[in-house]
């Protein structure tokens, strides 16, 4: 009967817990998070992170290249909050306004792992402007594809919002 019962106890439990993510979200902390450098910083050993950074501005090779935008610096920051507010689970971590640089945690759906992404916004000329993503898993040596896919998510939604104006 003990073992009857635990079939029924053990996936209740577990549904349980990932119902309220605030129990996972806790067996997952996110530990200190140092300020990231995008000139000077060593990629992931393992396959969990994605890069996306034009070439003249990254020193190590991105996985793919972002669109330079024409519009400027403090346009792309407006519209950069409209997209970042739209997007589930994301926390920021840090903000330097300054230098165009946000840092968030973003935690997966269903087991809340957390994943870091650094974002910058800078300037190229008065009139024009680019981002710099970087996402980088925090726990596991995979990530499934889950950074390139949130990057590649964000860009889009970057680029609706610009065409809705």
């Amino acid at each position: 009967m003990p073992y009857r019962a635990a079939l029924i106890i053990a996936p209740l439990a577990l549904a349980l817990i990932m119902w309220d993510g605030r129990v996972l979200e806790a067996l997952l902390p996110i530990g200190e998070v140092a300020p990231f450098d995008f000139a000077n910083f060593t990629r992931s050993s393992t396959p969990n992170d994605f890069l996306a950074c034009r070439p003249s501005f990254c020193q190590l090779e991105a996985d793919i290249a972002p669109p330079i935008l024409a519009l400027p610096l403090d346009r792309l920051v407006a519209v950069w909050e409209r997209v970042i507010a739209a997007e589930p689970r994301v926390t920021q971590l840090r903000a330097d306004s300054g230098q165009g640089q946000f840092e968030y945690v973003q935690r997966t759906p269903a087991v809340r792992f957390p994943d870091l992404v650094t974002v910058r916004l800078y300037s190229i000329d008065p009139g024009r402007s680019a981002i710099a993503l970087y996402s980088r898993s925090i726990y596991g040596r995979g990530d499934l594809g889950t950074n390139r896919r949130r990057v590649e998510r964000w860009l889009a939604r970057l680029r609706a919002e610009l065409a809705r104006g």
